[in-house]
């Protein structure tokens, strides 16, 4: 089976109490897959989490829904470009794109397009759409990415980075900005809490999806945007997390200091974030919501699917294939 014993117990569909009246609705899936990470007793090129993954979000494991918009982070590591030697599958001969590679030819084989991210960055980042739902938008089909490198934080070059597709909706031709988006830990290299990096980033990304409008002569706030991925930023304030500068800055109104005026799909169902929707192992004691599924105000969100209660005990964390939480939601065009 696909299913992970504890991420599936107790997760259930909720839908939205306000009245959700629009047009058509899709159903986007968002996961930090962590792709490459080390497990006990396997090898460092083992795929098996990966495999389980990808095979849950095709067979429609999260909620039932198999999702039109597949967004995966982490999909390959790789510590090269960060630290300037070579990782263990460097080693190995066997590094970049292995992993994302073969994720991304089990989505085209079934029925998906799309591109993961094959710049410098070191984590990757992929986003995919069902060909039957959605169309390439661009006059010449291309995605686009986005590769940060601190120009507007501390002058490091980051190892996150974004994909961009503007889409088309098959049956009806409306248009859809969807953006994968993986945003760096607001920690310094001395430990220190700080946002000026993630911050950064999201001006980067915000510079990058003005260039997206304009290749075909659209403005910003005209183009319905889907925003989703893992944003390194908590909700609200919490006793030893960096600010959520991030998370306010998407979520403030645009005449508010700049904000981009984004609503949270789960935030708006559950009428508040999830407790966490990442863990901790080992020596990290970290627990907190980090991933977002945000949209603008051209669309509505019909349901998302809901968290555990509680987070996985010390003997659950190694057999799960992420030490994130996939988030779902379904969304619709007002």
């Amino acid at each position: 089976s696909t299913q992970s014993t504890w991420e599936m117990h107790g997760r259930q569909w909720a839908t939205s109490s306000v009245a959700t009246r629009g047009g058509p609705v899709f159903t986007l899936a968002s996961w930090n897959v962590q792709a490459d990470r080390m497990k006990p007793g396997h090898d460092g090129n083992d795929r098996s989490a990966l495999e389980t993954c990808v095979g849950r979000i095709l067979a429609g494991d999260n909620c039932g829904l198999r999702p039109d918009i597949v967004i995966l982070l982490e999909l390959q590591r790789c510590k090269r470009q960060m630290r300037h030697n070579d990782c263990r599958y460097c080693a190995e001969n066997v590094c970049r794109q292995e992993h994302a590679e073969w994720a991304a030819q089990r989505l085209r084989d079934a029925g998906y397009d799309g591109e993961y991210h094959k710049g410098e960055m070191a984590h990757t980042v992929a986003l995919f759409f069902r060909t039957d739902v959605f169309a390439r938008a661009t006059h010449d089909g291309r995605m686009l990415f986005c590769t940060f490198d601190g120009r507007f934080g501390e002058g490091e070059k980051s190892h996150k980075g974004a994909v961009l597709a503007l889409l088309r909706h098959v049956q009806t031709g409306r248009l859809l900005l969807s953006v994968a988006a993986h945003l760096s830990v607001p920690i310094r290299g001395d430990g220190s809490l700080d946002t000026a990096k993630p911050l950064g980033e999201l001006a980067q990304l915000r510079s990058k999806i003005g260039d997206v409008c304009s290749r075909m002569s659209l403005q910003p706030h005209d183009v319905p945007l889907v925003i989703a991925g893992d944003f390194n930023s908590v909700p609200r304030a919490n006793p030893g997390h960096a600010p959520p500068d991030v998370y306010e800055l998407l979520t403030r109104a645009p005449s508010d200091r700049d904000g981009w005026g984004l609503s949270s799909a789960y935030g708006s169902v559950l009428h508040q974030e999830p407790t966490f929707t990442a863990w901790g192992s080992g020596e990290s004691l970290f627990l907190g919501c980090i991933d977002y599924v945000l949209f603008s105000p051209q669309l509505g969100v019909c349901g998302v699917w809901d968290v555990p209660a509680s987070p996985p005990t010390p003997a659950q964390v190694p057999l799960e294939p992420s030490d994130h939480l996939p988030v779902v939601a379904q969304l619709l065009f007002r």
